[in-house]
């Protein structure tokens, strides 16, 4: 079976992966998720630049400086489409009757190129409130 990959787009987005060292620890109490049908949304912290460029990030009451490097090999990220039922006319599938199979295409949502590497020691801060 053939499956199709395609691109609406003549240049896909280009996204950067976050890659942090450590274990982030999760909320002692957590959103319910038993009203909710879509997933969770919880705040990680907020993510900016400095003049020079390089990226800070801050979660929590701990800051990050990172630097931004090239992947070796970008990756893709894809997006899963089910289009319409197509009929099979192979020998075996006219014995059995008339079945279809569901078609799958899969489409490119963007290119991960760079990596946004956090890999020191956080700094604590003290926010005023």
């Amino acid at each position: 079976m053939i499956i199709p990959i395609r691109s609406e787009r003549s240049k896909p987005q280009q996204w950067a992966l976050i890659e942090l060292n450590g274990e982030i620890m999760p909320p002692l109490k957590m959103p319910s998720a038993t009203n909710s049908k879509g997933p969770i949304d919880i705040e990680l912290g907020s993510l900016r630049y400095t003049n020079e460029g390089t990226p800070m990030m801050i979660i929590g009451s701990h800051e990050l400086r990172g630097k931004i490097e090239n992947l070796k090999q970008p990756y893709a990220i894809m997006r899963k489409k089910q289009g319409p039922c197509e009929r099979r006319l192979e020998e075996e599938d006219v014995m059995n009757g008339p079945e279809c199979e569901n078609r799958v295409e899969y489409e490119v949502a963007g290119v991960i190129t760079k990596r946004l590497l956090f890999d020191h020691y956080p700094k604590s801060i003290m926010r005023s409130t």
